[in-house]
């Protein structure tokens, strides 16, 4: 275990008792600080890691368009408008979109096109702007009731949101989520003229609860995009390890100084540190979605046991998570 999932681990257990003591799940259903902290937790984690998809989508655009575009030039390919292109200057149709412009080879073969990831990124947005929302609602303790019914409105519309966004992602229609929206819808009608903290605390619960089904049906959705992510990083990762191990073959069979070969060594060790890390990030999507469900049975149940089995997950989601959020804060540092 290494130095850093140590201290994870060690801060993540002082957590877990500081939570436990403060007060378990009071009886009657009511919340308390300590289900809030862990709703807030969640919400903070969830956002690093989307912000580190949405970094790494970017990259692979990036390493596409290179690819795409230095295949065309070391090819010495001729490119042409597509006769589309001229129907654009045509009055608008309100009855479908033209296609846009894009460019055709000698042979009137279109060109690929740079992945962008849109849909993708759309849905990873939807859930940050949910975890968000989360944050502020689970952190909303004032009595003003105006202010309360916004936090609520704004979840609930960001959980609509998030239904648009898996809806485009996967071409489901609208009426597949009806039942889903139709729950937070409900919660949301019963929330006005809501004042006691116990009474919001199970606005809390119930929306978690009522959103559960779409933010399972997300993360699944960016599970499966972090493992195409992980088997394209972890190609290119593995052929770095390959390229320090020959260097490090070499200078063994040449006699290499030991300064020089200890170097080649520390690197193979370095890339070989890389790849297994890569590996090691896919689990983040799979982590939220598990925190999440265990988030709604706590709220479902009111039980202690449920409880700390949300605390676990939340820890979880923490630890392999941890490499998201050290990651962005280099990055800011760095900017």
């Amino acid at each position: 275990m290494s130095e850093h999932q140590e201290n994870t681990g060690s801060v993540g257990r002082r957590w877990r008792a500081l939570v436990l003591s403060t007060g378990l799940l009071c009886l009657g259903g009511c919340i308390n600080t300590a289900y809030r902290d862990s709703v807030g937790q969640f919400g903070t984690l969830t956002k690093a890691s989307v912000a580190v998809q949405d970094q790494r989508l970017t990259a692979l655009t990036a390493d596409e368009n290179e690819r795409i575009h230095k295949a065309l030039a070391d090819n010495h390919v001729d490119l042409s408008l597509a006769p589309e292109c001229a129907l654009l200057l045509l009055p608008p149709d309100p009855t479908a979109r033209p296609a846009p412009c894009s460019l055709v080879d000698a042979a009137g073969r279109p060109v690929e096109r740079v992945p962008t990831y849109a849909h993708i990124k759309a849905l990873g947005q939807a859930l940050s702007d949910y975890s968000d929302n989360l944050i502020l609602l689970a952190a909303d303790t004032t009595k003003d009731q105006a202010a309360f019914s916004q936090s609520v409105t704004g979840l609930a519309s960001s959980l609509g949101n998030l239904d648009g966004a898996i809806r485009k992602a996967t071409g489901a229609p609208a009426s597949a989520s009806s039942a889903k929206i139709g729950a937070i819808a409900a919660v949301v009608a019963k929330a006005g003229g809501l004042f006691l903290a116990a009474e919001r605390g199970r606005v809390l619960k119930k929306i978690i609860i009522a959103g559960d089904p779409l933010v399972q049906e997300a993360t699944g959705i960016l599970a499966d995009v972090d493992d195409r992510l992980g088997l394209y990083d972890s190609a290119g990762l593995l052929q770095a390890a390959n390229a320090a191990k020959v260097t490090v073959s070499r200078l063994a069979a040449a006699g290499a100084p030991p300064a020089e070969l200890r170097a080649a060594q520390d690197a193979l060790f370095a890339r070989v540190a890389d790849y297994n890390a890569r590996a090691s990030e896919q689990e983040r999507y799979a982590a939220i979605g598990a925190a999440h469900a265990k988030l709604a049975e706590a709220a479902r149940s009111g039980n202690t046991i449920d409880f700390e089995a949300a605390i676990d997950a939340v820890l979880d989601l923490a630890s392999v998570t941890s490499s998201a959020v050290d990651a962005l804060k280099t990055k800011k540092e760095g900017e």
